[in-house]
């Protein structure tokens, strides 16, 4: 399974019956983003919130920022970072953005 859920005023949850295969993006402007998973998960995940925590049953490993923009200016370069954190569980896999405002983000297992 894959998919994309975005609330505005309100939690989104999901509940995966197989773990995701494919890109997913999951999100809430005001409210709490709940995902169920299987044992087994395995995924990279790019992961955006300003008042809020993420949590997961899944043991975790931190991955390096991605560089988003590289400029020149005069004779140096600048870089300027996305400011999400990544982080890869498991083996890594499908790319998976969670991106939140007012609001907790938890990685259950199922």
């Amino acid at each position: 399974g894959s998919g994309k859920a975005y609330a505005l005023n309100g939690e989104v949850d999901l509940r995966f019956d197989k773990n995701p295969k494919n890109d997913c993006y999951f999100g809430s402007l005001n409210g709490d983003v709940d995902i169920e998973l299987r044992a087994g998960f395995s995924a990279d995940l790019t992961i955006k919130t300003f008042n809020g925590d993420v949590y997961s049953d899944f043991p975790v490993t931190y991955l390096p920022d991605v560089t988003v923009n590289k400029k020149k200016k005069g004779k140096k370069f600048y870089y300027k970072t996305s400011k999400k954190t990544r982080i890869r569980i498991g083996d890594g896999g499908p790319e998976i953005e969670l991106d939140g405002f007012n609001g907790d983000m938890n990685l259950l297992k199922r």
